[in-house]
């Protein structure tokens, strides 16, 4: 029978949708060894990167006996300022798979092969992420790549 796709049989994946539905494009074979040390390597050379920029100088990765992972480093924080788009840039890298630009120039990551932290996100039951940023402390939770709510300071919007 051949495959109708004319109009009403396409649909738009939005924001990380796609990983959740097709997550081996974007992270490998799920079954295999080592998938989530892969994920945490890859957030990892995102601190990295900021070492390399001269924006960060040390980085903490706590590993929980509930297997959490927290990681840290003593960068600025990432922006909480709107983008365009309209949510905070912090929160459009927990969720936007495609490159970014600092100071309008590209820099390149370490691990080009994947997409680091939005598909760790979405591939995570949870997360949740704080910045500490000119004295003050944002938080936001995400459940399956999905933000909980706007990223707070404070408990107010920001």
């Amino acid at each position: 029978m051949p495959h109708d796709s004319g109009e009403g049989h396409m649909r738009v994946l939005y924001g990380l949708e796609t990983v959740r539905l097709r997550p081996e494009m974007y992270a490998g074979p799920l079954d295999r060894p080592g998938l989530a040390n892969q994920l945490l390597v890859d957030v990892l050379c995102e601190a990295a990167d900021l070492h390399d920029l001269g924006a960060a100088f040390g980085v903490t990765v706590t590993l929980g006996a509930d297997a959490h992972v927290c990681i840290e480093d003593d960068g600025p924080g990432w922006s909480v300022a709107p983008t365009f788009e309209g949510p905070a840039a912090a929160e459009m890298m927990m969720t936007n798979l495609f490159g970014w630009e600092r100071g309008g120039e590209w820099r390149p990551s370490y691990d080009l092969s994947t997409m680091g932290l939005p598909v760790l996100n979405a591939l995570s039951a949870w997360a949740e992420l704080t910045i500490w940023r000119d004295g003050h402390t944002y938080h936001q939770r995400y459940e399956c790549g999905s933000p909980m709510q706007r990223l707070r300071a404070c408990g107010q919007s920001v």
